[in-house]
């Protein structure tokens, strides 16, 4: 999400009025007031891929009489895009107005294998 405003940050307005309340953002002690420019929150992508199985083992107690037991495994590549947000502020310092970018979560992503998501079967199967 991209917010625009209609007043500017400058040398004489180093703190402009926003039409959103609370949106000040204390970055450092020369950017004490900051505003938000844009947010990818609700553009965090989440990517799986994967591939999902039964092993199991079968034993026969007769000849038409078998016990069975079965566990889930599954191989999963899984991917999570990154949450930033940018500010502008005016810095004090260098008397100019700058962007700051808060990484609130860094992308990241995992290659799983094993019972993570879990699920068996125990059988007692009559064959006729």
């Amino acid at each position: 999400m991209t917010y625009k405003y209609g007043n500017q940050i400058t040398e004489l307005n180093q703190v402009p009025t926003t039409g959103f309340q609370g949106t000040s953002q204390y970055v450092s002690s020369a950017i004490p007031y900051a505003r938000k420019t844009s947010d990818n929150a609700d553009k965090t992508m989440y990517h799986n891929f994967g591939v999902w199985g039964a092993i199991g083992i079968e034993y026969f107690v007769s000849r038409s009489i078998s016990l069975g037991a079965e566990m889930n495994l599954s191989a999963l590549y899984a991917y999570k895009g990154d949450h930033s947000t940018k500010y502008e502020g005016y810095n004090v310092h260098t008397q100019q107005v700058e962007e700051y970018v808060d990484v609130k979560e860094p992308s990241s992503s995992a290659f799983e294998f094993g019972t993570k998501n879990i699920g068996a079967n125990i059988s007692l199967t009559f064959y006729f």
